[in-house]
């Protein structure tokens, strides 16, 4: 789902919001989305507004990309009610070219999210799940393996565009199982604020790396919050009672919610309200543990105080996060002065974490006081490649010109003419992307 490393092996910032007890609009809700935000409807031959969502979604072609063939997916409708955008796909059958690029539109030197959602649901009733690769760029970000037909999977990753650019290329390839690449929805957020993720986010991207998003999850919630409640359309899945990432010691979780509307505040990747408005809590310790090891990266926790009966003395506990330098005291209720205060706690630079322990306090709750509270958690994970250089722009844009006096021929090659594929008419000198812009040695 970046940005300034700490220095340190884990750096920990805390952000303490005001009391917040207005109530706000939310966004969107007038089907108008955010300025510079793009929703595209992969395989969908129309615009339309989703009277669920209040998004507008764009028909993909032939504005975002020219090549590729439409196709239906008759069981999302059942699977998936309210993702519209499922519902259809765009699927790319030939094997030349080697890579189906969309075009999407951006400013220069900005940060963006790109999510991209792929839902097979049997479209083209084949026995075998798909695989194939997915590329930002010039790079590969990211492998789509589908292991349930019947379940969506997405790929969201933090880039910044590139100076003097006014796309960055989506592109679609095939691997070695030879598998026929689809897609169902992109989502461009519209511009991140500066600082977003992490103080100097926009120089670390600088940097030429990515971040990837592991993990957004919205404790208490009973459903998944997207657009209009989160502006930048991110998905926030719910995780009850039930939740396999929470782990407990002896006493049953239970589910806290509020129905006073929290402010919507700018910090950092601050969730919206929806989110902040659930909450898990036990009497006893919680550890909240990941199915894999998770790398290098940004570990955002967000605690509200829901219980209407807390005080000063309520609710104190300790998290421990493993290659943090120290633990952490949280009292979400008094460390500002009451309820409907959100408290942001940060880690980054962390490496290898596979969990976060929270238990109360000994030393400062008295007997029998409120257990750990956690309301929502996100992880974005470091990509450690190093973003691919693009062909160089006068060779870019040579080739350009002979696309346009060849259209009828060569309107299919799109993204960039070297990387992460060359086009199998052009002859590309690259000794490393890494470090030297491609250049073009004939066509």
């Amino acid at each position: 789902m970046e940005i300034c490393i700490g220095p340190s092996t884990a750096m920990m910032v805390i952000a303490v919001l005001g009391a917040l007890l207005c109530s706000v609009s939310v966004p969107g809700v007038s089907a108008q989305n955010p300025a510079g935000s793009v929703f595209i409807d992969c395989g969908s031959t129309a615009s339309y507004v989703d009277p669920v969502t209040n998004m507008r979604w764009e028909s993909d072609a032939p504005k975002y990309i020219t090549q590729g063939v439409n196709a239906l997916v008759p069981s999302a409708k059942a699977t998936y009610p309210d993702l519209s955008e499922l519902t259809t796909v765009r699927y790319f059958p030939d094997s030349l070219p080697y890579k189906n690029c969309y075009s999407l539109p951006v400013t220069p030197n900005n940060a963006y999210l790109i999510r991209a959602t792929f839902f097979y649901g049997y479209y083209d009733n084949a026995t075998t799940l798909p695989s194939f690769q997915m590329a930002i760029d010039g790079t590969i970000v990211a492998n789509v393996t589908i292991e349930n037909a019947t379940a969506f999977v997405y790929h969201e990753f933090g880039v910044l565009s590139r100076p003097n650019a006014s796309v960055i290329f989506l592109c679609l390839s095939r691997d070695s199982s030879n598998s026929v690449p689809f897609i169902s929805a992109i989502s461009l957020s519209s511009p991140l604020p500066a600082n977003f993720y992490w103080p100097n986010d926009a120089n670390f991207l600088k940097e030429r790396k990515y971040f990837r998003t592991k993990y957004r999850l919205n404790f208490g919630g009973d459903r998944l919050v997207r657009f209009p409640d989160d502006s930048f359309d991110r998905y926030w899945f719910p995780e009850g009672v039930n939740s396999t990432f929470v782990n407990i010691s002896t006493t049953p979780l239970q589910s806290l919610s509020n129905v006073s509307v929290i402010n919507d505040g700018a910090l950092w990747s601050y969730p919206p309200p929806a989110v902040l408005e659930t909450a898990l809590t036990t009497t006893n310790s919680m550890r909240i543990s990941f199915p894999d090891t998770i790398s290098e990266g940004y570990l955002g926790l967000y605690f509200a105080e829901l219980d209407p009966t807390a005080n000063n003395y309520s609710r104190q506990f300790e998290i421990k996060i493993p290659q943090a330098l120290e633990s952490q005291v949280m009292n979400p209720y008094n460390l500002a002065g009451g309820l409907d205060t959100v408290y942001v706690l940060i880690f980054y630079d962390l490496l290898e974490v596979n969990y976060v322990e929270m238990m109360i306090d000994p030393y400062s709750n008295t007997s029998g006081s409120s257990g750990p509270l956690v309301n929502a958690l996100e992880f974005c994970e470091l990509m450690q490649n190093e973003v691919a250089l693009l062909t160089n722009d006068q060779d870019a844009l040579s080739i350009e010109e002979i696309k346009s006096a060849y259209m009828d021929q060569l309107a299919e090659w799109t993204g960039d003419p070297c990387v992460p594929y060359p086009h199998p008419w052009v002859t590309c000198g690259i000794v490393d992307a890494t470090v030297t812009n491609p250049s073009i040695l004939a066509v």
